[in-house]
């Protein structure tokens, strides 16, 4: 049994604001040149545990298991070299018992005579919870637990030989669920290798989805109580839209190596965003009495306006200025419906003495948060030209960092 199995545990303990809180996580693995392969994880976080000092967790409270089982066929039939089979078992749950993820996942890779890669991964996912959707991170309140409906989904992929000079890889997935929400992404990229000393990659993303219910955000109407003199009640409000989701990114890398000493790296990235909540259609999850949410609610009728029309109906703004009336989703920038950006990471890496290094680091980052700008160039050229409602961010950043190994 010899290198065939693996097997981790780690244990952490947090203690921030007098809130002791502990973690742990687990995992077994079976691997050998024989056809069967398993594997087993397991964590473990306890509603005190502080994930903001450990590095990345997606949550705590939190008691999550996988199982997984596969089989390979090493030996070369008709045009493949290897195949892969393998089905793992997902699922979590809070530590009140309500299970917040489950999943089936089944998986079939190739790999052809001619070293190119192709698979397909199908996942199905019963009815589940969102128990964190609503959560208040302002004032650290939970609110009403979502449902996740019922899921699946599958993505297929193809690699060509990444030896040769150019190679590829190109991804499409879809994916439904029991309300009719529909999500396709496509995944396409480019690479450049003619030697050891020069790499470049170009690589893009398209996602679209179409939700009956996307989460917005929550609201708070302010009610004065007529009963008590300069009183105020703050009554909170789960809001979700009939929305269409669209993602775009382009990205390109280039590392070239000079000598053995000197290389450059590039790292450029256009990303655009758009949300588009439909005919500006609201529904309200209501604690404890709504399973989905609801679009029946007098609260709906009249919380958000359009500030960009010419003229605010009378008594609207006294209301808008309190903030009981809203800007609506569509146009809210912290809300972020319209967003497009461009960033980019100049890299200049020099290694002058054995143990000794300099490094020069130059960052651009422009965000148009409002607009929607179909390429870089864009981005690049965008004046606001006093537009309402259009927010824009602009960082340069230059950063040296020089290293000297003393022998003493």
């Amino acid at each position: 049994m010899e290198n065939q199995i693996y097997s981790d545990f780690q244990l952490a303990r947090s203690y921030v604001n007098q809130k002791d809180g502990i973690g742990f996580t687990s995992s077994f693995n079976y691997e050998s040149t024989h056809p069967w392969e398993f594997w087993f994880l397991n964590s473990y976080f306890d509603k005190s545990f502080n994930i903001d000092k450990t590095g990345y967790l997606w949550r705590n409270n939190l008691e999550e298991y996988s199982l997984g089982i596969g089989y390979k066929v090493r030996d070369s039939f008709w045009k493949f070299r290897k195949l892969f089979f393998s089905t793992e078992l997902e699922y979590a749950n809070n530590l009140d018992k309500l299970p917040i993820e489950k999943k089936i996942i089944f998986t079939l890779t190739q790999l052809w005579q001619n070293y190119w890669h192709s698979g397909i991964i199908t996942e199905y996912s019963p009815k589940h919870y969102d128990d964190l959707l609503t959560y208040d991170y302002e004032d650290g309140d939970l609110g009403p637990v979502a449902i996740v409906p019922k899921s699946n989904g599958w993505k297929c992929f193809v690699q060509t030989d990444q030896r040769n000079l150019f190679s590829g890889r190109l991804e499409y997935g879809i994916g439904t669920n029991s309300l009719n929400d529909r999500g396709t992404n496509l995944f396409s990229s480019l690479k450049f290798s003619p030697n050891e000393n020069l790499k470049f990659s170009l690589e893009y993303y398209r996602g679209k989805s179409k939700e009956k219910y996307h989460w917005v955000e929550i609201t708070e109407y302010i009610e004065i109580l007529s009963e008590l003199p300069n009183s105020t009640n703050e009554i909170k409000h789960f809001i979700f839209s009939n929305a269409e989701n669209k993602v775009t990114s382009l990205t390109s890398r280039l590392n070239l190596n000079f000598n053995r000493n000197t290389s450059l790296q590039i790292y450029s990235e256009y990303y655009m965003t758009h949300t588009n909540h439909i005919d500006n259609k609201f529904y309200e999850l209501l604690p404890d009495s709504s399973v989905f949410p609801i679009p029946n609610t007098e609260y709906l009728e009249d919380v958000y306006i359009d500030p960009t029309q010419d003229q605010i109906m009378p008594g609207d703004e006294e209301e808008f200025n309190r903030g009981n009336i809203l800007a609506s989703p569509n146009i809210e920038p912290t809300l972020y419906p319209k967003y497009s950006n461009y960033s980019t990471n100049i890299v200049f890496h020099w290694d002058y003495s054995p143990g000794s290094s300099l490094y020069f680091v130059y960052t651009y980052y422009k965000g148009i948060n409002g607009e929607l700008l179909s390429n870089p160039l864009q981005v690049l050229s965008y004046q606001l030209k006093n537009k309402k409602w259009i927010e824009t961010y602009l960082d340069h950043s230059i950063f040296i960092k020089l290293d000297y190994w003393f022998d003493i």
